[in-house]
């Protein structure tokens, strides 16, 4: 009975100390990306794996503000490549009202947020292969969620707010309606909310 009791506690204790492990692999898979500073997009298009990164000889980046009337506006934040401008991923928040910080309280506080269409959901924007793909489709199993926000600075002191996204998720070319799918997608969005 005792050799019983002890067999168990060992078998409980082995069972917890692996999915701790689990749980500290998953974080960790995280916190390199919580690390990165510079704007980013890594992740997994048809079986091919990317990395596009903000540099000089890499990509570049672009904001975008659209005011919706009086008092919203709607944000956008892109990636375009250097050798290639036809190869670029945007997102495009829903819009805030501008007398509020909902933008930072609401729209992109961490959490899981809707994919759909520009201007009332998140939407994304894929161009590559010379090809058009958006969000706005069917995301019924897909995710994107916010991790963290953080007010900063960019190199030429104009505020922004830095957005840690994770996305799986359909891009559908509206034209031949070609599905992409992006898998374990990893997205440093800058947002110039000043602008």
């Amino acid at each position: 009975m005792k050799h019983a009791k002890a067999y168990l506690c060992i078998c409980t204790i082995v069972v917890c100390i692996g999915c701790k492990k689990e749980q500290t692999d998953t974080i960790e898979d995280y916190s390199a990306f919580l690390n990165q500073k510079q704007n980013i997009f890594l992740g997994t298009i048809s079986d091919s794996s990317l990395v596009w990164r903000y540099g000089l000889y890499e990509f570049q980046r672009g904001y975008m503000s659209r005011p919706l009337g009086d008092t919203r506006k709607s944000l956008g934040f892109w990636l375009v490549s250097n050798k290639d401008l036809t190869t670029r991923i945007s997102i495009i928040a829903p819009p805030w009202n501008l007398s509020s910080e909902e933008f930072f309280s609401k729209i992109c506080s961490p959490g899981d947020k809707e994919l759909g269409s520009a201007y009332e959901k998140f939407e994304m924007q894929l161009n590559v292969n010379n090809q058009f793909y958006t969000t706005n489709g069917d995301q019924t199993g897909s995710r994107l969620r916010v991790l963290k926000i953080e007010k900063t600075l960019d190199e030429f002191n104009r505020n922004i707010a830095l957005v840690w996204f994770v996305v799986n998720c359909k891009f559908y070319n509206p034209n031949n309606n070609a599905v992409l799918n992006i898998l374990d997608g990893k997205f440093l969005a800058g947002f110039m909310y000043d602008l």
